[in-house]
């Protein structure tokens, strides 16, 4: 704005004076950043396959909509994109995002030193990486840390007590490895205008003790019949098949060795 735009000019007794305007809302309000659309890049590049747009309108049809597919097919991804497009259309919407720390098999790495918090330099910032990176991917790394712990959370189901989350889009991931009335904890949590995404592969089960930790399976059991109509018209299902995984080829020979064991 220029000098004589931030005057007004005005005749008083024949004389032309300039008078200082006041600065409106419009002139207060911070400018768009004109990096705000390249932030968001992979919003607009991000092209879901024939079966991640299948698993979107069952997503958008239902209050919990349980995803049980195979490793590789874009589960997260899904989710996530999903995710975003609500987080961005929407500036009261929130994203939280689930996954229980379970070790793998008999491999103990024991206590962990620094916060319980999902920075990368704490302990459970490297459980959240591939998460992060995605939403990096999606939104941009400037969008996606100014929001952390604003309208964007990790968590594990630990702190998920006594807690209620509204007016969000809520995921939970790897639910193979979570025990049964964890799963049911942590579904109790949901609030009014939230929407949750329920992620995992009942085949993958890589902890020690795997009766423990069946939630996916044992949910499966309690929403749907075992042809896997639903029970509920609010709780919808959606299986991706083995030939929308997106590694590479020898993924599905890996796959397929094991499940015909």
């Amino acid at each position: 704005m220029g000098a004589r735009e931030r005057t007004i000019m005005m005749d008083i007794d024949g004389e032309t004076i300039a008078i200082p305007r006041k600065k409106t809302r419009a002139d207060k309000a911070p400018k768009q950043s004109a990096r705000s659309d390249v932030e968001c890049i992979g919003m607009k590049t991000f092209s879901p396959s024939k079966w991640q747009k299948e698993a979107l309108e069952v997503i958008q049809e239902h209050d919990i909509t349980f995803v049980d597919s195979v490793a590789g097919v874009g589960k997260t991804s899904v989710a996530l994109y999903y995710a975003c497009q609500q987080y961005l259309a929407d500036v009261n919407k929130k994203i939280v995002f689930v996954r229980t720390p379970a070790e793998v098999g008999k491999d103990r790495i024991g206590f962990l030193p620094g916060a319980a918090t999902t920075g990368m330099d704490d302990k459970l910032g490297p459980h959240f990486e591939s998460t992060k990176a995605l939403l990096v991917d999606f939104i941009g790394k400037n969008k996606m840390e100014a929001d952390e712990g604003k309208r964007i959370f990790f968590t594990i189901p630990n702190f998920a007590l006594g807690k209620t989350y509204s007016d969000c889009i809520y995921v939970l991931d790897e639910c193979q490895l979570m025990e049964p009335l964890i799963l049911k904890l942590l579904l109790e949590r949901i609030g009014h205008g939230t929407r949750c995404i329920v992620l995992g592969s009942s085949g993958q089960l890589y902890t020690e003790n795997n009766h423990g930790r069946a939630a996916l399976k044992d949910a499966l059991k309690r929403f749907f019949t075992p042809e896997m109509e639903k029970k509920y018209d609010r709780i919808g299902y959606y299986k991706f098949p083995l030939d929308a995984i997106q590694r590479a080829d020898v993924v599905k020979d890996v796959i397929i060795a094991y499940d015909n064991e």
